[in-house]
């Protein structure tokens, strides 16, 4: 079997153009200073744990409100997820606490483990960010 090189004369095919959608933004300042202002203050009196539901009420915002040729974004996650994931970071900051403060030398080769994790820890977050991702279904 021959292939068909597309840009070929011989060929039917059209070569596929370079993406050139339209990218808008319609969101408003004063809008989203209303959300940013209600987040800041529920993740105070709650001393935190309503930051969950603050990113993503700024997600969806800002999601909701840029648009890829008419097209606009949805973000999927819910709060709990992301509080499930911050409280399995307090977890593991409390662990490393009580480690270096009985034995310091087990706390630095925690440390040094984060270190080698971080990138991990990083790309497995941003992989969260784009599962919970949606544009155009």
């Amino acid at each position: 079997m021959e292939s068909v090189n597309p840009t070929s004369p011989e060929s039917n095919q059209t070569p596929s153009a370079i993406f050139s959608g339209k990218v808008q933004f319609s969101g408003k300042g004063g809008e989203f200073f209303g959300i940013w202002i209600v987040n800041i203050l529920l993740s105070i009196i709650t001393l935190g744990i309503y930051s969950a539901w603050a990113k993503v009420r700024t997600y969806r915002y800002f999601y909701g409100h840029t648009r890829i040729d008419g097209h606009s974004f949805d973000y999927l996650a819910t709060p709990i997820q992301i509080l499930k994931g911050r409280i399995l970071a307090v977890i593991v900051f409390l662990i490393y606490t009580l480690l270096s403060s009985l034995a310091p030398t087990i706390g630095l080769l925690f440390a040094i483990g984060f270190l080698f994790l971080l990138p991990w820890i990083i790309n497995q977050g941003m992989r969260f960010n784009m599962r919970m991702t949606r544009h155009r279904n």
